[in-house]
């Protein structure tokens, strides 16, 4: 790895500033360290500190420290268009989340040079419940504004006096401006080190988030990439090709050296004399290619983090800005999913929570985008499944004034082609609550090979048992010791149908 120093980033950028739509970041970095070159020498010994952690232990996976980061999401507005609604900037935490974790559904597409390469960063993203005088807040505030766009030169998004919106204390929080940017920039970022009153990332509200919404997001920038690769620029990772070609660093060991950003998802691409890291989120690809980071770059990002980090203040914060000074608003549980009519009509149900005002459900077929529905009660029929097709859904509540809880676990049902009886009581499970023994009744006429599934709340499979029964009633007893307590699904599937039903451990 050669020695990245960020003079000698400053000297490539002011030689080489070229228009790059993706990402402002390096260009709104040069124009920052114009306006204050008092900043090098902060930049400097971030790298300094970076170097020494990452030549210790400390930053290693196996340590197995989460660091968490309260976010708070500033909407700027200039019209209804561009007030993203909350579930929108939920679903954008929850793609933090999901990508710094490496718990993306599309991990698995990275290409076989590279999957050694991926790991779980071990960050993890709250929207601050506290706000800086200590009361409960949503972590999303809103601006009305004159203004129908903000420009990166000027950086005005950022203040109140010139139409934005003043930042929350940098120690304490990532501040995440939204809003219409100007140039056609879908974001841009101050690396560690910069003035506190310009910190934090500015992404254009239309290409915030990954769910279907009036005013966005824009195809090919639709899953809520562009947040992912701000943020990292916010914990001071670079460019893939180090925003100077083949001679310069992006100061991690385990990426390869590229000489330029790609663009659209070009796999097959060489630079350098190596393959390039093209699903690397720090490259410059659309959305659907972008799906990791690297163990190298997951180091670096702590080193920001650790004791003595330069974002280390704001780690520290999550314990009283993630939690108390506010009511909780719970994640719902008790989800089910009820097969009303094969093969269109499915009833989807969960428990209430305490204070919920309503609830935020998302739908999808599996792999496709998630569909948005505000539900007052505690369930919600639809008519629009198809036959052999597996869906996901999830829910989060919505406490009024005590903001809104994460999402519950993805859900999922495949609707059979038809029911296995008239009667909607093919399963008994009992008891139910369960402890270590549950017994299934097959109250079925079905005659054949029937297949018990029980599966967990991600819809993974746990125990598996294959039977004949000959159309008379049957009773199956299944060990459940090794479970531990919580909800689980049993599945009894023959000739392509299926029926669930749900039941309890607790012990």
């Amino acid at each position: 790895m050669k020695k990245l120093t960020w003079l000698g980033l400053a000297l490539v950028l002011g030689g080489s500033a070229q228009a790059q739509h993706r990402c402002h970041s390096s260009e709104y970095m040069e124009n920052l360290i114009n306006q204050h070159p008092e900043i090098l020498a902060n930049m400097e010994a971030i790298e300094a500190h970076t170097r020494e952690v990452l030549a210790s232990s400390s930053t290693q996976r196996a340590e197995a420290t989460l660091y968490t980061i309260p976010v708070v999401f500033h909407v700027v507005y200039n019209g209804a268009a561009e007030n993203v609604p909350d579930y929108v900037l939920q679903g954008q935490l929850d793609v933090l989340n999901e990508d710094f974790s490496a718990t993306n559904a599309d991990i698995s597409s990275v290409v076989s040079s590279f999957t050694s390469l991926w790991d779980d960063t071990e960050i993890q993203f709250c929207l601050a419940s506290v706000d800086p005088s200590g009361n409960p807040t949503t972590g999303i505030t809103r601006t009305a504004t004159t203004r129908t766009s903000f420009s990166y030169t000027s950086d005005n998004i950022k203040r109140s006096a010139d139409g934005g919106k003043d930042p929350w204390p940098a120690s304490q929080y990532l501040n995440i401006w939204v809003g219409d940017i100007s140039s056609g920039i879908l974001g841009y970022a101050q690396f560690p080190g910069g003035p506190a009153a310009t910190d934090g990332v500015v992404i254009d509200y239309l290409y915030t988030g990954r769910d279907a919404w009036a005013s966005g997001p824009d195809f090919p920038f639709d899953l809520g990439r562009t947040a992912t690769h701000e943020v990292g620029h916010w914990l001071n990772l670079r460019h893939i090709w180090g925003d100077g070609g083949c001679g310069v660093d992006d100061g991690v060991s385990d990426t390869p050296v590229s000489d330029n950003p790609n663009y659209g998802c070009a796999l097959t691409h060489v630079s350098c004399g190596t393959l390039d890291n093209v699903q690397n989120y720090m490259d410059y690809g659309d959305d659907d290619c972008l799906v990791m980071f690297s163990a190298g770059q997951g180091a670096r990002m702590r080193a920001t983090l650790v004791s003595g980090g330069s974002r280390a203040s704001v780690a520290a914060a999550a314990a009283t800005k993630c939690s108390g000074g506010t009511p909780s608003c719970n994640v719902p549980t008790g989800l089910n999913t009820t097969i009303v009519t094969a093969p269109t009509t499915a009833t989807t149900s969960w428990s209430a929570v305490s204070g919920a005002t309503g609830y935020n459900l998302q739908g999808r077929q599996a792999g496709g985008a998630w569909q948005d529905v505000s539900v007052g009660g505690t369930s919600r029929t639809f008519t629009i499944f198809k036959a052999n097709r597996t869906y996901e859904w999830r829910v989060q509540a919505n406490c009024g004034a005590s903001g809104v809880s994460g999402y519950s676990a993805i859900q999922s049902f495949t609707m059979p082609a038809a029911r296995l009886g008239a009667t909607g009581s093919e399963l008994s499970l009992f008891p139910n609550p369960a402890n270590n023994e549950l017994t299934i009744d097959l109250n079925t006429a079905v005659s054949g090979q029937v297949e018990l599934v029980v599966v967990d709340l991600l819809g993974r499979a746990l125990m598996t048992q294959t039977l004949t029964v000959d159309g008379a009633a049957t009773r199956v007893q299944l060990d459940v010791s090794n479970l531990n307590n919580g909800t689980y699904f049993v599945q009894m599937i023959s000739n392509g149908e299926r029926v669930v039903s749900n039941f309890t451990i607790a012990r």
